[in-house]
């Protein structure tokens, strides 16, 4: 009988413990998000491919919306194809080390104020569940998305 409760608690542990141990506390998603955005101003940071001056200047008023089960935006608003049927967010929290260099489309790479230093904080919207676009937190609860060496940053225009 000692040797059966001894064998419970045993397995108890390498069982259980292991597998809680091994769950990572999953990182909120910030629900702020959740409305309508509009792109107030761009910061020029890289070379450009086709979004010139003037129709980057273009994109400042245009609007997006971010609901629970769906998103919707102005027509011609960057980059992004027609809207997806079926989409979700998820909330990506990367520590940027000293020596990592794959980081340079960020805000904290380019100085522009991110919402922390030293990390990147996406909220990816995924379609179908594949990542499509990635919005980047920034300083005063803004968002910023990278494209064609802009950044775009945008701030809270309604719920």
């Amino acid at each position: 009988m000692k040797f059966r409760a001894i064998t419970i608690v045993i397995l108890f542990f390498v069982l259980v413990c292991p597998s809680h141990a091994q769950r990572k506390s999953p990182t909120r998603f910030p629900v702020f998000v959740y409305g309508t955005w509009r792109i107030h101003r761009l910061k020029e940071v890289g070379g450009h491919a086709g979004e010139k001056p003037d129709l980057a200047q273009k994109e400042i008023d245009r609007k997006i919306s971010f609901d629970r089960k769906a998103i919707s935006y102005d027509r011609g608003f960057l980059f992004f194809d027609p809207p997806c049927p079926r989409v979700s967010y998820t909330f990506e929290v990367h520590k940027i080390g000293k020596h990592d260099v794959g980081e340079k489309g960020t805000l904290d790479f380019n100085e522009l104020n991110p919402a922390k230093q030293g990390q990147v904080q996406n909220i990816v919207v995924r379609c179908n569940g594949r990542p499509k676009y990635y919005f980047e937190l920034a300083k005063g609860n803004q968002l910023a998305i990278y494209y064609d060496g802009w950044f775009f940053f945008l701030e809270k225009a309604g719920v």
